[in-house]
């Protein structure tokens, strides 16, 4: 990281270990947009969030913990925006990984009059749909249905300022987020930045949305896309009930803006906290350990049934629309893995490819891609990408001749999000991880993540432990290491 970034990243933190995930999942995108990134840690363990930043393996995280009784995030930013190095300043929550690299483009956009924040948010969990969404709503020819609040502010002197308070979408269950900001620092600084008189939870961000546009005339852009990792109500910091804590804090910035007050409490918030803010860098002294199978372990997926009776194995399920899935936190985490290793003229194979977004990131990296699909619309969707080293097939993984399927007799890189998903029977399991053994190079590696493992087998029968992968990667001539956030990588044992 150079002196002058073109990015800073402010994250306020306190108390959440998701910290480590996303730090991780975040990492690629970060590097590609020169970004320094400030955790701002108000109200939280220093130790703690020391040891979730170095879990996550991100050098040069700025950890700055600031003195406070309670969080308080218009405070913390303003700290952050204090600290920043870069002219242009993304705020990020600590739950929110970016699912595309619509960065650059929102950099630009900020030259140009705006500002710009994240337009669809993505929940990692299923979320029920809104009251009120019949069936017949969804699906056939409409592809959207959005629903879109928006404030009209009409002011004394002649300004009016249309501010979109909420936007959803029955269909993809996904809202926007306007509190994902990237706007030029300058323009922070010029309303003063937050208002860290709001208390707790709600308004704070639409509040400095509103003065952006009032005090500077700027336009508000919605770019890019993030995944929200879901969370209860009960983790936000919040004085009452949600509903009581949004209006208290609306109720304030209504009387500013009827006493003509557009500014936010940035001079007092760094002068108050003169000589509080204690800065630490990360290092990056983390290197992959082994993991080992203890051989009085009684496997946990040895209670599942020891044979299918099929020799194919079990018979494909159907999956949901695969255009329409956000991508998960532990496939963001194989990918932050895979960005780190040289991957030029490297042959992957890449296992339950859903909507090909792996291949469509590193295609241009890779000499050939080959996907196994779980379903033809899978197939048809990566054909359709046109990209001319990528191939997908259809076939069942757990199939005992699944090598006559694929072009190539071997593969450096073969990455499987979830091992276990789906597993039959004790037979398959076993010869899934003899098959990719056989299909590796000798220098090859298999990738797998720790939340992909988490996901039960065969329905809700057995899962597949840390123990269990160790167990069956000894067994197949492999050895098992992971990263300090959950990526496991196999290798063959004399390597």
């Amino acid at each position: 990281m150079n002196g002058h970034p073109q990015l800073s990243v402010l994250i306020p933190w306190r108390q959440r270990d998701e910290i480590l995930l996303t730090l991780a999942a975040n990492a690629p995108t970060f590097r590609a947009n020169d970004a320094e990134i400030l955790v701002l840690n108000c109200g939280g363990d220093p130790e703690q969030l020391r040891s979730l930043i170095a879990g996550s393996g991100v050098a040069g995280v700025r950890q700055l913990d600031i003195e406070s009784p309670q969080f308080n995030k218009p405070l913390a930013l303003n700290v952050g925006l204090a600290h920043s190095r870069a002219d242009t300043v993304l705020t990020l929550d600590t739950d929110i990984v970016l699912l595309d690299d619509a960065l650059a483009e929102a950099r630009a956009v900020t030259r140009e009059g705006a500002f710009v924040t994240i337009e669809w948010v993505y929940e990692s969990q299923p979320v029920p749909p809104a009251a009120g969404i019949h069936p017949d709503m969804l699906g056939g020819f409409t592809v959207s249905l959005a629903n879109t609040a928006i404030l009209e502010f009409r002011f004394r002197d002649g300004k009016t300022v249309h501010h979109q308070v909420s936007r959803r979408d029955a269909f993809g269950n996904i809202r926007a987020g306007p509190g994902l900001l990237v706007a030029k620092k300058k323009d922070l600084l010029d309303v003063r930045g937050h208002n860290s008189e709001l208390d707790r939870w709600g308004w704070e961000d639409d509040d400095i949305l509103v003065r952006l546009q009032y005090v500077l005339g700027l336009r508000r852009v919605q770019r890019g896309a993030v995944l929200h990792l879901t969370h209860g109500h009960d983790r936000r910091a919040v004085l009452g009930s949600l509903r009581q804590s949004d209006q208290r804090n609306f109720a304030k910035c209504c009387r500013n803006y009827n006493r003509g007050m557009f500014l936010g409490t940035y001079d007092f918030d760094i002068a108050n906290t003169a000589g509080k803010v204690i800065e630490a860098i990360s290092g990056n002294n983390r290197s992959p350990a082994t993991v080992r199978s203890d051989r009085r372990h009684n496997p946990a997926y040895r209670s599942g049934p020891e044979y299918c009776g099929k020799e194919d194995g079990i018979e494909h399920q159907r999956q949901p629309d695969a255009s329409k899935l956000a991508a998960s936190i532990g496939g963001l985490l194989l990918e932050a893995e895979l960005s780190k290793l040289l991957l030029r003229d490297c042959a992957m194979l890449h296992v339950g490819i859903e909507d090909s977004r792996l291949a469509r990131r590193f295609s241009s990296r890779c000499r050939q891609i080959t996907g196994i699909a779980l379903d033809p619309t899978e197939q048809s969707l990566a054909e359709g990408l046109g990209l001319p080293n990528y191939h997908a097939v259809v076939v069942n993984k757990y199939s005992e001749n699944v090598r006559a399927h694929l072009p190539f007799n071997t593969y450096d890189i073969i990455v499987d999000l979830n091992v276990a998903g789906f597993a039959c029977c004790q037979r398959h399991l076993e010869t899934l991880l003899q098959t990719y053994a056989s299909l590796l190079s000798p220098a090859g590696s298999l990738i797998t993540a720790r939340q992909g493992m988490d996901r039960p087998a065969n329905g809700d029968c057995w899962k597949l432990s840390e123990s269990d992968l160790a167990y069956l990667a000894d067994q197949a001539g492999l050895r098992a290491t992971k990263t300090g956030y959950g990526v496991y990588i196999l290798k063959r044992q004399e390597n």
